[in-house]
């Protein structure tokens, strides 16, 4: 009984590092733009640059 709740315990620990490191690509589902992409917005806005 002992040994499979160490199992459990084990695999739970071992899911949450992999879910750690794998989380940004679950969540921001990264994809890469073209070079001339424009992003269109409802709202008016100007656009700053701050050297």
């Amino acid at each position: 009984m002992l040994q499979l709740i160490l199992y459990i315990v084990i695999g739970i620990a071992v899911l949450s590092v992999i879910a750690y490191f794998v989380q940004e690509k679950f969540i921001f589902k990264p994809e890469k733009l073209k070079q001339d992409f424009v992003y269109k917005y409802d709202a008016p806005f100007e656009e700053l640059f701050f050297m």
